[in-house]
């Protein structure tokens, strides 16, 4: 099991509501970037791909984490899996796995 796939489970574990899928859907527009973002693109690659400029992919992404009340770019693709907004990368996908003893995890109580 991956960090990625610990946090997933422990956001619909705890977040009851705000895990839900509540609120305005998502537009096109939100969901092109979500995706670029959970593939490891730079806000500068997403912007060209979706032929935007920075300045609005950046305001997009900022949107996103204030609906999903993310403090980060790795919580705010947590809580939109949790919320059904986007499927979990795949294991083969960009997303490396760390390995627990890199991590300085090996003897640490769960």
């Amino acid at each position: 099991m991956t960090i990625a796939d610990i946090s997933v489970e422990r956001a619909r574990r705890q977040g009851g509501a705000r895990c839900g899928t509540s609120g305005p859907a998502l537009t096109g527009r939100e969901r092109e970037v979500l995706e670029l973002l959970a593939a490891g693109h730079l806000d500068e690659s997403i912007a060209r791909q979706l032929n935007i400029s920075v300045r609005t992919c950046r305001r997009v992404i900022a949107a996103l984490m204030d609906r999903l009340e993310a403090r980060s770019r790795f919580q705010a693709g947590v809580i939109a899996v949790a919320r059904g907004w986007m499927d979990a990368p795949s294991p083969g996908g960009p997303v490396r796995r760390i390995s627990a003893d890199r991590l300085g995890v090996i003897n640490a109580p769960c």
